[in-house]
């Protein structure tokens, strides 16, 4: 799992009602406390942006859903798709 750090984007789970219906919103981690909970700005889908502290970190989504409640907040890193390989162009004549 990557290491929590001031500065990391991660995803955090929020109430698709207050989010113009998705269940998780970018967000900048803001402090790591000792026992490895966030603190963190979220960015809503809306415009609205807040703070949020002492969040679980998990490695992904999966991870998350199996340890997290509905109605809790939690943080996980965002998995990463590499982007299809672009074919090889080949040299002008």
């Amino acid at each position: 799992m990557s290491k929590a750090t001031p500065g990391r984007i991660v995803l955090v789970t929020v109430n698709p009602d207050t989010n113009d219906g998705h269940d998780v919103a970018p967000a900048i981690v803001t402090a790591v406390d000792k026992d490895g909970l966030v603190n963190v700005r979220v960015f809503g889908a809306t415009g609205a942006d807040w703070a949020a502290s002492g969040l679980p970190l998990y490695g992904d989504r999966r991870e998350c859903d199996k340890h997290g409640d509905d109605h809790a907040l939690a943080a996980f890193f965002p998995t990463l798709t590499p982007a299809p390989a672009k074919p090889a162009t080949p040299p002008a004549s």
